[in-house]
């Protein structure tokens, strides 16, 4: 906004721009290891999956509605452009301190009682890197699919060029519903184990690469970002609540904290593996996404006696 109307010399602003996504990921990448260790202090063993599965469904309700909010505040605003950034920044104010007045005097004192039991885990503690492995192939997958989706519907789908981004818009919508869905609807009212969670979705997500790989139309594409959507549900559902099984209270937070370091690989990995397989043919990074799916799963039936044990706490 200041940029807009010269308020700041055109020198400053990216380097001011560098400085707001860097304090955005050392402030922002603590929310939902924070948010996921208040979930698995407030849930049993047996519905540590509903909570991780209603927790990750509000984030993807997120990617669903905040464009379209977005949109309406533009509209509304005859597209002035700090007032979505000003109204983002007064909800998660807002927010913050309606959390912060919610957790009364018994999260407190539980609070206190696991920072003075407070241990260090390491990735590679076995009950851990099972789990961070899963979560490196959705981070991979899930910044591959996004990075190349644009691409892929303009070389191989669309013929006409202008509905591209519209295309794509309502693609990633259908993955956001499919996933919603999975973690409302399925994960919410069938008791499925985390295990079983992790290995079903991981194969839907397989199904789901490969059909993006040989779709060559809108229906087509569709249908594998549904299947996608609906496996990565399960599957983040099923992780999640595998890690939180597996290691003791006094070390959910730092579990959760390692899982969604993990996460972001996937854009660190895209550039210099994903893209230049695109320039070869754009099939093949959906076809080597669909073939690390089945080895995570072939990994997971050979180990899932030595490292998928969870422990109740």
């Amino acid at each position: 906004m200041s940029a807009s109307f010269n308020l700041i010399p055109f020198i400053f602003i990216l380097p001011l721009l560098i400085i707001t996504r860097l304090i955005n990921g050392l402030l922002g990448s603590a929310v939902r290891p924070a948010a996921g260790g208040r979930i698995a202090d407030l849930t049993s063993p047996e519905t540590r999956a509903a909570g991780f599965a209603r927790f990750d469904a509000g984030w993807q309700m997120g990617v669903v509605t905040g464009p379209i909010l977005i949109g309406v505040l533009l509209s509304i605003f005859n597209n002035n452009l700090f007032i979505p950034f000003l109204f983002i920044a007064l909800l998660g104010i807002s927010l913050g301190f309606y959390n912060f007045f919610q957790m009364g005097a018994s999260d407190q004192e539980f609070n206190e009682e696991k920072m003075e039991s407070k241990k260090k885990i390491s990735m590679f503690d076995s009950r851990v890197w099972p789990s961070l492995l899963v979560a490196s192939f959705m981070g991979l997958s899930n910044a591959g699919l996004v990075l190349t989706s644009s691409i892929f519907v303009k070389d191989v789908i669309l013929t006409n060029q202008t509905e591209v981004y519209s295309t794509v818009a309502v693609g990633f919508s259908i993955v956001a519903l499919a996933s919603m869905f999975s973690q409302l609807v399925i994960v919410q009212n069938y008791r499925i184990s985390s295990l079983s969670l992790i290995k079903w979705g991981l194969m839907i997500v397989f199904l789901g690469f490969l059909l993006l790989s040989q779709a060559t139309s809108i229906p087509g594409l569709y249908l594998g970002l549904m299947l996608k959507g609906l496996g990565m549900g399960l599957t983040r559902a099923g992780n999640v609540t595998m890690l939180s099984l597996s290691v003791s209270k006094s070390e959910q937070g730092a579990a959760n904290g390692l899982l969604n370091m993990v996460f972001p690989i996937g854009h660190i990995l895209v550039p210099v593996v994903i893209m230049p397989l695109y320039i070869i043919s754009p099939e093949i990074p959906y076809i080597l996404l669909s073939l690390l799916a089945i080895l995570l799963i072939i990994f997971i039936l050979s180990n899932q006696k030595r490292y998928y044990i969870v422990e109740k706490i």
